[in-house]
């Protein structure tokens, strides 16, 4: 028997923090789409992400669902960005690709400086996290919304897209984990 694409993809990424699919607790919805909580025995950081998108019929390359990782005890601010990436993705009819921006000129949690994010792979998770496969085609891509402070923000929507990449790689020093930098 093979198991709901939902439930294979929250065993993908479950598996890649040490746990199981009963590890996932629903902490959320959006139009339908279930929000999961998953955190690793080991890991010091939790993942908050959409399952459900990918039965969507939205415009993306492959079936997508949507992770936002933060510190453990931020899972909360976290949960507000997944709804504001998910209602942005319903809202225009199409998943992200890495590097896409979403923005808003106050900060999207109260008390933070956080007023964006960014589209990329999970930074804290194995490359091979990003694609879940049947042999050697594509059932879903995963993709990680970075959340960003304004000013890294201002300094992401000024940088070409070619370059973007480039730019995101200077943020590796800052504690993206932590929504009160």
């Amino acid at each position: 028997m093979t198991l709901p694409r939902v439930v294979q993809d929250v065993g993908w990424i479950a598996s890649f923090l040490g746990a199981d699919v009963g590890a996932a607790q629903q902490v959320g919805e959006v139009d339908g789409i279930d929000l999961l909580a998953i955190s690793g025995p080991k890991e010091p950081f939790v993942v908050v992400m959409s399952a459900g998108l990918a039965e969507r019929p939205i415009a993306s390359m492959f079936p997508q669902e949507l992770l936002v990782t933060v510190q453990a005890d931020h899972w909360e601010g976290a949960l507000i960005l997944l709804q504001t990436a998910l209602e942005v993705a319903l809202e225009r009819g199409r998943g992200f690709s890495y590097g896409d921006l979403v923005g808003n000129s106050e900060p999207l949690l109260i008390g933070t400086r956080i007023s964006g994010l960014i589209a990329d792979v999970n930074p804290w998770l194995p490359a091979e996290s990003a694609t879940r496969r049947d042999g050697r085609e594509v059932q879903t891509t995963f993709v990680s919304m970075l959340p960003l402070t304004d000013e890294e923000l201002e300094t992401l929507t000024r940088t070409p897209e070619t370059e973007r990449d480039s730019e995101l790689g200077k943020l590796d020093d800052r504690d993206l984990l932590n929504l009160k930098r």
